[in-house]
């Protein structure tokens, strides 16, 4: 993706800190988390203490090279996982321990996402086995 660090798709702002990654099978797109706008990676408990709020979820399509915000003003987006019919991606947002529901295909796609499931713990890894998802916390709120 080089060269696509500074486009109008990416808001003027650089990667810092791209965390998670998605490819869709079928048409090849990657969609990716970029937890913070302000820290980098190695600053990882400054963002998360802080609150910080400008994580985005991108897309790159490779046959036109376009980097495309989706979602921005993120709690540290730590995972993305594509639906089994790429329908829909989930995201984790850490520092708020909640899963979010992104629609991708017409007519439910929408800018807003839909907050999926209330956490006990901070979610770190997710995965997408055999149309379910599996979500791993790292530890316990509080």
């Amino acid at each position: 993706m080089e060269g696509l660090e500074r486009s109008e798709a990416t808001q003027g702002f650089p990667f810092r800190f791209t965390d998670s990654l998605e490819i869709d099978a079928k048409t090849g797109v990657i969609y990716f988390t970029d937890s913070s706008k302000l820290f980098q990676r190695w600053e990882f408990m400054s963002a998360v203490v802080s609150r910080d709020r400008t994580g985005r979820l991108m897309r790159f399509d490779p046959s036109s090279k376009e980097v495309a915000v989706l979602l921005y003003g993120l709690y540290f987006p730590n995972e993305v996982a594509l639906s089994e019919d790429s329908s829909f991606l989930l995201v984790s947002e850490t520092t708020t321990c909640r899963i979010l529901r992104y629609q991708l295909q017409a007519p439910r796609a929408a800018a807003n996402p839909e907050v999926v499931a209330e956490l006990p713990g901070f979610p770190d890894n997710m995965r997408s086995p055999r149309g379910g998802f599996w979500v791993a916390l790292h530890s316990q709120k509080g």
